[in-house]
């Protein structure tokens, strides 16, 4: 995936740290990853269908035909902001009593430098300004679901990144590999 991160897109000022990712990363499959992806489908089909769990084969379906749309499409941009009240992405805003820690995975040879953030348990989701209240329960049930997000530093320095984070949020040291659900990702080019 190509970066279009530069440094001049960078802001640091006032301890506030920005910067701009993609939406999602992943890259362009070929025919070969759908034609294996299709037959393990149908497979799971079938064994929903003889298993009368209908349920599976919904989510079967649904997966399918998601995998399908978003491999078209070029991902947006989301800004990053790391500040002294907290950190958001995209639209979504993360106070840090909301955070239990933070990690970074730098490994240059492997091509990976990304900032991992643990949250807590129940915590409930500051919710952005002028999102109507009748979405509030989503956002619950996403951050109920959600142990830790993967932040892509592309271009920042991790250093800096760290520096900052520090001043908020206490560090995991035990983390030094990428987790195995990102591994998989990556293994399965999902």
């Amino acid at each position: 995936m190509k970066e279009d991160n530069k440094t001049e897109d960078i802001k640091t000022e006032d301890d506030v740290i920005a910067w701009e990712i993609p939406e999602y990363q992943g890259e362009q499959k070929t025919k070969r990853w759908y034609l294996i992806a299709g037959l393990i489908a149908l497979a799971l089909l079938a064994y929903a269908i003889y298993s009368q769990n209908l349920i599976f084969g919904i989510i079967i379906i649904f997966v399918s035909i998601l995998v399908v749309m978003l491999d078209g499409n070029e991902p947006s941009l989301l800004k990053v902001i790391l500040s002294d009240k907290g950190i958001l992405v995209g639209k979504e805003f993360y106070e840090y009593d909301q955070i239990d820690n933070f990690f970074i995975i730098y490994k240059p040879g492997e091509d990976t430098k990304n900032l991992y953030l643990e949250f807590k348990r129940f915590v409930r989701p500051a919710l952005p300004t002028g999102e109507p209240v009748r979405y509030e329960w989503l956002l619950w049930l996403i951050n109920f679901a959600r142990t830790r997000l993967s932040i892509p530093l592309l271009d920042m320095n991790p250093i800096i990144i760290r520096r900052n984070l520090l001043k908020y949020l206490k560090e995991n040291l035990e983390k030094t590999n990428i987790p195995l659900s990102e591994q998989l990702t990556k293994l399965f080019n999902l």
